[in-house]
């Protein structure tokens, strides 16, 4: 093998480690399975509803959580 060829191939890895160290990178973030939501539940004129029910519903998989 050549100088050139040899440095090609050394390139072509490089490329192909970082594609691949990026690729798994964005994988995990689209799987991610925890989150959070926080608000405060108000009547029609504003006041805090204190011990107020909340039921979360995911439209994707219509589970719900209260």
């Amino acid at each position: 093998m050549t100088i050139k060829r040899i440095r090609q191939s050394i390139f072509c890895l490089m490329i192909l480690t970082l594609s691949v160290c990026l690729g798994t990178v964005a994988l995990h973030a689209q799987t991610s399975t925890e989150g959070s939501i926080a608000g405060t539940v108000m009547d029609p004129v504003g006041a805090v509803v204190s011990g107020a029910a909340v039921t979360i519903h995911n439209m994707g998989t219509n589970a719900e959580i209260s």
